[in-house]
Parts: C-alpha cells; structure tokens; sequence
C-alpha cells in the first residue's frame, strides 16, 4: 500500500482496501497487515459480506481501528442512496 501521510511519529495513513486508515507503524500485526495488504482479517470481512444487507443494524464493539467499521458501512448502507449511518471508534 502507497502510505498517504507518513510522519516521524507512529503513525501513518493509506488508502487501504475499505477506506483511508489511520494504523501505527509499530504495531507488527494490525498496522502491518495494513501496510502490507490494504486489510486486516479478510475472512471475516468474507463472513460480513455474507451475512450483512442494505438497512441492516451493526454494532461493533470493540472496533479498535475501525478497519471491519468501514467495510460494515458501506455493506448496510440503504441501496437507495439515502439512509443514515453512524460509526464511532474508539
């Protein structure tokens, strides 16, 4: 993944497969498979895309990055174009 913002500190940006991410560079699992991929933990991404639909209810909790946040919008978001959604993380 091409890093968008790269700083001297621990953090970097990259348009990575769901969205833009925010990712510390030292964390040697999340943050690299960010770095590395453009995603962390596919399969479940795989299971999500199979269970979730347009105007479903999510609640994540323990969202840590909000890499999983950001595939889950976009697959409940109302096919119409209209709906509201609304991601916190924490």
């Amino acid at each position: 993944m091409q890093k968008i913002i790269d700083t001297d500190g621990f953090n970097a940006v990259v348009k990575a497969k769901y969205g833009y991410v925010v990712y510390n560079k030292n964390d040697i699992y999340i943050g690299k498979a960010i770095e590395k991929y453009g995603e962390f933990s596919e399969a479940e991404a795989v299971l999500f895309k199979q269970i979730c639909k347009p105007d479903d209810l999510v609640i994540e909790v323990g969202a840590n990055i909000g890499t999983h946040t950001q595939l889950l919008s976009q697959l409940v978001q109302s096919q119409e174009g209209g709906g509201c959604w609304q991601s916190d993380c924490i």
